[in-house]
């Protein structure tokens, strides 16, 4: 998580730039406020504008995908006509199948943007639980990407800042 190590030293350099002294103690707790705040917001402004979008890019795949199982229909259909005779009743069945398929999927689909914009508002307890999470995996793979033989994770270093 290249993102968050830029993060961690950049918001070091201000800390040991406003507070020397303190900077040790508290720059682990201002990062995991600042990883919770960039997730509640990406929650609470990303989830209802990807209910939108997604929403109108699904029920377009769905009209899509209903417009190609038809196209079977289509080609029987036309074929029968061709020689005069009624098409069987189980291709209009199929038909029919397809077109509540397609309407029920469309009227699911419209109903989950709502959904998914107030489950934007209520997101508080997971966008905490991912914010640590988030934070976990920083610290675990922090060694890994720093490249340095004497590399302490940093929530090792933060505790052990904390003892002294």
């Amino acid at each position: 998580m290249p993102a968050l190590d830029k993060v961690s030293s950049g918001l070091r350099r201000l800390l040991a730039s406003l507070a020397p002294s303190l900077d040790q103690y508290v720059w682990l707790p201002v990062m995991a406020v600042v990883v919770l705040i960039v997730v509640l917001l990406v929650a609470r402004l990303g989830l209802p504008l990807a209910g939108r979008g997604t929403g109108r890019i699904v029920n377009g795949l769905v009209v899509v995908v209903g417009a190609v199982l038809l196209l079977p229909d289509l080609l029987v259909a036309s074929g029968l006509r061709a020689f005069r005779r009624r098409p069987p009743s189980l291709l209009y069945a199929y038909g029919g199948m397809v077109k509540a398929g397609v309407i029920g999927l469309n009227r699911l689909v419209t109903t989950m943007g709502p959904a998914i914009s107030k489950l934007a508002k209520k997101t508080f307890w997971l966008s905490l639980l991912l914010a640590g999470g988030l934070l976990l995996v920083w610290n675990d793979g922090y060694c890994e990407r720093a490249e340095s033989a004497s590399c302490a994770p940093p929530l090792a270093e933060w505790s052990h800042g904390l003892g002294k």
